[in-house]
């Protein structure tokens, strides 16, 4: 005769290995490291796997950095996007939600004072920048409600991943793009983003003209700054 549980009838749902080591692997491992052990070998679900575990996990390292008057009941949140390391969304108070929808619509309206434009980056577990469109300085000790707002709203919806959208790092996406892909994507955001065009010409400048002994952005494969998103 079997011994009985107490716990008879319940159903257990235990992780798979790969989810079981992705949680290693993003908490004490830097995604570059990985990178650059496995080259481009390593699928896109163990790569989504890694960096969907690598946000911290609970509410208390957040909060403490948030301010005595923080309120998580007076904000909502929308167009949340994790792409790779980097997160981003729409930060409103509540009762403004359908402002946030309509701006959706048109990126030529100006921004008001009822949302904000929020992202953050994080690695192993720990969030290591972040950046808000409002008025509030960010420092070591607090961050602007809105910051907090946001990092709430992804530890509370990693159980079913379903209120934001997880891309993996963009590193991987451009190296699925062809050569016509890539001028393309290249025009279309300097066409969106006409602030960069300064930018982008003087990149361009010396990827083209500047000698390898003499230039950082040609003696590496790529950028480290972009592998973070």
């Amino acid at each position: 005769m079997r011994n009985m549980s107490k716990h008879e009838g319940e159903v257990y749902n235990p992780r798979s290995l790969v989810d079981l080591t992705s949680i290693i692997v993003s908490l004490h491992y830097p995604f570059q490291l990985i990178e650059d052990r496995y080259k481009n070998i390593i699928p896109e679900p163990v790569q989504k796997s890694i960096i969907y575990h690598s946000f911290p996990k609970h509410e208390s390292d957040v909060r403490v950095y948030a301010s005595q008057e923080f309120n998580d009941q007076r904000y909502g949140v929308d167009q949340v996007v994790q792409i790779g390391f980097h997160l981003s969304g729409v930060v409103f108070e509540n009762g403004s939600a359908s402002v946030v929808k309509k701006r959706s619509k048109s990126k030529n309206e100006e921004e008001d004072n009822t949302h904000f434009r929020v992202s953050l980056t994080f690695d192993r577990g720990k969030i290591t920048s972040v950046s808000c469109n409002c008025e509030n300085e960010h420092s070591l000790i607090f961050w602007c409600d809105h910051v907090i707002a946001l990092a709430l709203h992804r530890i509370r919806n990693s159980v079913n991943g379903k209120d934001f959208v997880l891309r993996v790092p963009i590193s991987e996406t451009l190296l699925q793009l062809n050569r016509s892909q890539l001028q393309k994507l290249v025009q279309y955001l300097i066409s969106d983003h006409t602030d960069v065009l300064p930018t982008a010409q003087r990149l361009a400048d010396e990827i083209l003209f500047m000698k390898t002994d003499d230039n950082y952005i040609n003696r590496i494969h790529g950028s480290s700054t972009y592998r973070l998103s």
